[in-house]
């Protein structure tokens, strides 16, 4: 190379580090404003971040009217410069909570957080280090947003794989009659000649649809088909067979990959588990901590593939072989970080329950910023009255299940008089209650 040809050979590799560099802040600054549109200002109103799973969750069939939802109504009611966001989500774990907790905590900076969490917990799921805040090193390579969007390209060219979280109960496309259809698909069995000539039927309807199309019927048909959780097992079969039939055609809706799993391990199909994990792979769809959960769980022995898929991810979970769930553990990363933070904390217990040991235990902790709320005689009470399918949708839990409307806002109620309750004694800055 001649010496003239050098400094331009500088200059050209500067301005190409230049124009990597300015995409890259562009792109770390997108997402930052994204995740920080709904903030606000601590001095404008009083902010309660409420977590959970499904029975939280603004998603669903439930998402309008969780009780999150009817306390924001409650407290509206009241007069109350008071916001309520809520960040649960469907599936999710105490492991995965804690993991985020810190990410919540920066992008409401609430004064209050309530909790509900517990149920969907696994003895192999682990937060890997309970010592650490932030889930990845910002300048380590792999977490380049620009390096990743390159890796991600061929996929999103190909316009291969469509994960949405549009609601699938509106993708009926133009059938003629699909609440018929599911209707007489929930009476028949997998294996009979009439399920067979309905799904010839399906068939002939889609010949002309495109991929996206398809599997946006399938999952529609699997959304609608799907009996109450907590049924018997073989109840599930005809939904997971539309769910896969939606994920072959690499139409990634509403949980489909999370709701295959979790179907997987209820029917015993575990050896569908792995093939499950290396199409989400296949298709570089971001694999959520509901999604990683459930793989857990399904594949309880595979320490090794396990550890090796999260490592894949940048993720700090690990999988351990346990006797006991990590909630306790997770509890009290829960209680530290409040502490720590100077926040309060309502760690409330399900439907119909008595306070576990481990509430028991944060309340013998004395903290005068963290309470303990059951849902038990409020329920006794209404089921005295009213009938269990008014109060509850199903009852996956046993004992309880998602709840109604009705059922959510005994739950906003409880915690709206406990808020209440607090607010007399100061402790938490809370705006006073209106009369």
């Amino acid at each position: 190379m001649t010496p003239k040809r050098v400094p331009l050979l500088i200059k050209l590799l500067f301005s190409i580090f230049i124009f990597f560099l300015a995409l890259e802040i562009s792109a770390r600054f997108l997402v930052w404003t994204l995740k920080n549109k709904n903030e606000v200002s601590s001095n404008e109103t009083y902010t309660i971040l409420t977590l959970g799973e499904s029975t939280t969750a603004d998603a669903g069939t439930f998402g309008g009217y969780s009780w999150p939802r009817k306390l924001q109504e409650n407290l509206i009611e009241h007069g109350l410069n008071i916001r309520v966001v809520n960040e649960a989500t469907p599936g999710t774990t105490t492991t995965a909570l804690a993991a985020h907790l810190n990410e919540y905590y920066e992008k409401y900076k609430p004064q209050m957080v309530i909790t509900m969490m517990g149920v969907n917990d696994s003895p192999n799921f682990w937060y890997k280090n309970y010592d650490l805040v932030h889930d990845t090193n910002p300048f380590e390579l792999k977490s380049f947003r620009i390096l990743k969007l390159l890796y991600n390209l061929p996929a999103i060219l190909k316009q291969n794989t469509v994960r949405l979280k549009a609601n699938i109960s509106a993708s009926p496309l133009d059938y003629e009659d699909p609440s018929r259809l599911t209707e007489e698909l929930k009476k028949v069995s997998l294996e009979t000649n009439r399920f067979k000539e309905i799904e010839t039927q399906i068939n002939d309807f889609l010949k002309n649809k495109t991929d996206e199309e398809k599997g946006r019927f399938y999952a529609y048909i699997a959304h609608s088909i799907q009996p109450p959780w907590g049924s018997p097992a073989p109840a599930f079969d005809k939904t997971y067979y539309f769910h896969r039939l939606s994920l072959s055609k690499n139409i990634y809706l509403d949980q489909g990959l999370e709701i295959s799993l979790l179907l997987a391990n209820i029917l015993k199909k575990n050896s569908d588990c792995k093939s499950l994990v290396d199409a989400a792979l296949n298709a570089k769809i971001e694999l959520s901590d509901v999604f990683l959960n459930r793989v857990s769980e399904c594949l309880p022995q595979e320490e090794a593939y396990l550890n090796r898929l999260y490592a894949s991810q940048n993720i700090n979970f690990e999988y351990r072989n346990a006797s006991i769930k990590p909630t306790r553990q997770n509890y009290e990363f829960f209680y530290n970080f409040i502490e720590e933070k100077g926040i309060c904390w309502i760690a409330m217990e399900y439907p119909r329950r008595s306070a576990s040991d481990i509430l028991i235990d944060l309340q013998k902790k004395q903290n005068p910023l963290v309470f303990i709320l059951e849902n038990k005689v409020n329920f006794i009470n209404a089921l005295r009255s009213n009938s269990y399918e008014q109060i509850f949708s199903d009852n996956f839990a046993t004992d309880f299940g998602h709840t109604t409307e009705f059922g959510s806002k005994l739950i906003a109620d409880n915690v709206a008089t406990k808020i209440q309750e607090i607010s007399l004694s100061s402790k938490c800055h809370l705006p006073s209650f209106g009369h």
